[in-house]
């Protein structure tokens, strides 16, 4: 394991082969909103998926927390489809209501 202060690490290099430095506090706000799309997270800090991945099992709290982004996202996810099937059916919408049906 790598002897650094934890709170910060190499992301893996940037442009021109200068290594990329990546805090826990960069790392929390890019969780923060990303509704636990990896691909969002990286971009924000420019690193690498595999980056992102290593820094997400060297700091167990982080991964948490970004587990928490993500249900809370699918959570609303699933809320909001409800809710468009309930109205859907509440209108009177005939496939809707054979696709209740069927399931």
């Amino acid at each position: 394991m790598d002897t650094q202060d934890d709170s910060k690490d190499h992301g893996g290099p940037a442009k021109g082969g200068r290594p990329r430095i990546t805090t826990k506090a960069q790392l929390r706000a890019a969780i923060s909103g990303s509704r636990g799309q990896r691909s969002v997270i990286a971009a924000e800090l420019q690193i690498s998926l595999r980056s992102l991945t290593r820094y997400l099992e060297r700091y167990p709290e982080l991964k948490q927390e970004y587990q928490d982004e993500r249900d809370t996202f699918r959570e609303y996810c699933k809320d909001k489809a409800l809710s468009n099937v309930c109205k859907a059916l509440e209108e009177g919408d005939a496939t809707t209501s054979r696709w209740v049906l069927d399931r």
